[in-house]
């Protein structure tokens, strides 16, 4: 179990105690054995230093959704990977629905809003507009602030087409974009059963959970 200790002299505090108290805005513990335990774990290249003074580990969540209906003639793009369909999605971009929801679940991480405020479907220039380039602008944003991708969860929900012979290639294509490891990314399909707009094949839609960290953060005092 990851523990998160307290002030000095404090009690050591499980981390799924800790995490709830910190999401209610109850206590302010600075995440810095979080950190050094999370060091041990990381691949080369994405090592926490969790040794700097005066610094802490920021951690984020993001969630993210989108939907778009099913129409006119495929392919559908999802993930970023071209997915052969009788159907594709409607949308003022390209419609990717899983790209959409990976941007918002990013930019709601890291206070930053949401795809249409940077990207609205009121403007021409976004006709059409691959949604590869549209979060690649974006992390950029996300990026420039301080953040680094911990993990993010997607799952993709669509009667048809199915999600299972493109897993791999759609977690490659999103990792692509993002700049980080595949195993960093994990994506999901999962069917309507039959009913409602996803079991009738007149939607598709995704929902995404990312995690972002940000090191040398200033603790906070109370």
């Amino acid at each position: 179990m990851v523990r998160l200790y307290g002030p000095p002299g404090g009690d050591i505090i499980p981390f799924h105690a800790a995490a709830a108290l910190l999401a209610a805005d109850r206590c302010r513990i600075p995440l810095v054995e979080i950190a050094r335990e999370a060091a041990v774990r990381q691949p080369p290249g994405r090592r926490i230093n969790p040794e700097k003074e005066g610094g802490a580990l920021e951690l984020r969540v993001g969630l993210g959704h989108d939907t778009h209906r099913l129409g006119g003639s495929g392919p559908i793009m999802i993930g970023g990977v071209s997915v052969t369909f009788d159907r594709g999605a409607i949308g003022h971009s390209d419609a990717d629905v899983l790209l959409h929801a990976v941007a918002d679940a990013l930019l709601g991480a890291a206070g930053l809003g949401d795809i249409g405020q940077w990207f609205p479907d009121t403007d021409p220039a976004n006709s059409g507009k691959d949604s590869s380039e549209m979060l690649a602008t974006l992390w950029a944003e996300v990026r420039a602030q301080g953040w680094s991708l911990l993990n993010l969860d997607a799952v993709v929900f669509a009667q048809r087409p199915k999600i299972a012979p493109y897993r791999r290639a759609i977690q490659c294509r999103v990792a692509e974009i993002l700049g980080v490891n595949p195993d960093q990314v994990s994506v999901k399909g999962k069917t309507g059963e039959g009913v409602g707009p996803i079991g009738r094949e007149e939607a598709i839609a995704a929902e995404c959970v990312a995690l972002l960290s940000r090191e040398d953060y200033p603790s906070r005092e109370e």
